[in-house]
């Protein structure tokens, strides 16, 4: 068995730059929730509870990026950022934390706020929808109290009846939950105010946003919260009172961090998942030892998790990026780097996770090396391979024999290393032949399988319908009843239960 505490920790940090958070923000929020929860005599059970959903609260906050990122000119991170102490049932504070939002561009900016006060309250309920929604998949993903669950449906609620999505008030709401959210709203208020700021802000949304007893030891407590908050031993602090969570094995922890990145693009909500699939059937193939295929298959499924901290415009702009907007995507590698180098158990595979982009010319990056092993070169491969297979928002996928030929040129140039492209051919020699129809857990049928295979490939409605032969409308009501028999409400979720039940396959 493998304790996983600390790799929660770091998917906690992933979370914070998701966010647009400072770093640790989560490990903040654990340490104040779990504070609160001693005040209040909770059980060393509830305790637990807490603690977990504080770190784990932001799960699934991902899968509305690509949306979020149309909203605000393409930066969904400083939209979260912008609101993330917003009133949202209160039209002046909106308008306030509208003035946050600069983008460079007046008349973007004009757009972006007119669209937010017609439709916020509605944008805001799909945005919350989505965040739950794939938030109660990937917790049973590795298997945590489903009741984290409960407490992240919880969080958009209000003490006094206003939140949504279910209008629960005062003991309605998730014990856990009025803890946390009132302990969120104290650390974000700490960021930019002076205690004295802070208690009178509290006051106010005391018995309207938050329970009022909550807020009573928030004030009561201002001052050692403050010290507790501003340690210098935060992550050291918040792994000594974690809990010990346990799993068999890493693959259903690295497929969790894998969707992270990945549904921060409608283009890319499988590639972590391809690329995995495709790097250990090249160490298969080159008789690599079981414990090498196991290292390069984690790896594969966790080097993206620096993506997080991109903005999703840049990975869904149209046009070709400039100069300034590659060296943002480069520094993904980077950002994995500071988001995995802290967990012990993902220190071994952490070379590997960063060295995805290098070329053995050292003209790669982030650390522009020479000196690659055969593993590492694998994993190249791999994420250049289902990166030119798949349709990105400025071009078209790749065929098979254009992909060939542009890395048999690399492979000539020396960027490239040659042992492994003979493997590559006989990869893409094998016939794809169709599976045939099994009956599934949620009984979709073949067409509905196809549409939701279809989904998972980054498809729009529209190009779906193109390459089935059939309307966007058509599609749009096979969706509706794939979500249906499938309890989900997002295509994120959808996709996470279509991998998990097997109904899709990479």
């Amino acid at each position: 068995m493998i304790n996983i505490k600390e790799i929660l920790l770091s998917i906690s940090i992933a979370l914070d730059h998701a966010n647009g958070r400072k770093p640790e923000f989560s490990l903040k929020l654990a340490l104040v929730s779990v504070f609160l929860a001693k005040l209040s005599h909770c059980s060393k059970e509830q305790i637990e509870l807490v603690y977990l959903s504080s770190i784990m609260k932001s799960i699934g906050c991902t899968s509305y990026s690509p949306d979020e990122a149309k909203i605000f000119s393409g930066d969904d991170i400083s939209f979260k950022s912008a609101f993330s102490t917003v009133d949202s049932i209160n039209h002046l504070d909106m308008l306030s934390h509208m003035r946050k939002l600069k983008t460079g561009n007046q008349w973007d900016e004009l757009k972006m706020k007119f669209r937010l006060i017609l439709d916020g309250k509605t944008l805001y309920k799909k945005i919350i929808e989505a965040h739950c929604d794939s938030a109660r998949i990937l917790i049973q993903e590795i298997q945590l109290n489903p009741e984290i669950s409960l407490i992240i449906n919880d969080f958009y609620e209000r003490y006094d009846g206003k939140g949504i999505p279910h209008r629960k008030k005062k003991d309605e709401i998730h014990f856990a939950t009025r803890i946390i959210s009132a302990a969120q709203y104290f650390i974000s208020l700490s960021e930019v105010m002076d205690i004295k700021k802070i208690d009178k802000k509290l006051k106010a949304a005391s018995g309207r946003m938050f329970d009022p007893e909550i807020v009573d030891l928030l004030s009561i407590f201002l001052d050692e919260l403050y010290i507790l908050m501003n340690s210098d031993t935060i992550y050291d602090d918040a792994l000594s009172i974690s809990p010990n969570i346990y799993v068999k094995h890493l693959n259903s922890v690295a497929l969790l961090i894998s969707y992270l990145p990945d549904f921060k693009s409608r283009y890319t909500p499988t590639h972590s998942k391809k690329v995995s699939e495709l790097a250990l059937y090249l160490a298969k193939s080159m008789k690599l030892s079981e414990e090498e295929q196991s290292k390069i298959y984690i790896s594969a499924l966790i080097m993206n998790i620096g993506m997080v901290c991109i903005p999703s415009g840049i990975l869904e702009k149209k046009s070709t990026l400039n100069s300034s907007e590659k060296e943002i995507i480069e520094t993904h590698t980077y950002h994995t780097y500071q988001i995995l180098k802290k967990s012990k158990i993902l220190n071994p595979y952490l070379d590997y996770c960063i060295s995805h982009h290098e070329t053995l010319l050292g003209t790669g990056y982030h650390r522009r090396i020479k000196d690659l092993n055969l593993s590492q070169s694998i994993l190249i491969y791999a994420d250049k391979v289902i990166a030119l297979s798949s349709e990105r928002s400025y071009r078209k996928a790749f065929t098979k024999q254009e992909i060939l030929k542009i890395l048999k040129a690399e492979t000539q140039d020396g960027k490239l290393e040659k042992s492994i492209f003979p493997h590559l051919e006989k990869y893409f020699g094998i016939k794809n032949k169709k599976s045939p129809y099994k009956k599934n857990l949620y009984s979709l049928t073949e067409r509905e399988i196809e549409v939701l295979r279809l989904i998972a490939e980054g498809n729009t409605n529209k190009q779906i319908g193109n390459l089935l032969e059939i309307s966007s409308r058509t599609v749009q009501h096979h969706t509706i009843h794939i979500y249906e028999k499938m309890g989900v409400k997002s295509r994120s979720a959808a996709i996470i239960l279509g991998f998990k039940e097997k109904i899709i396959k990479v």
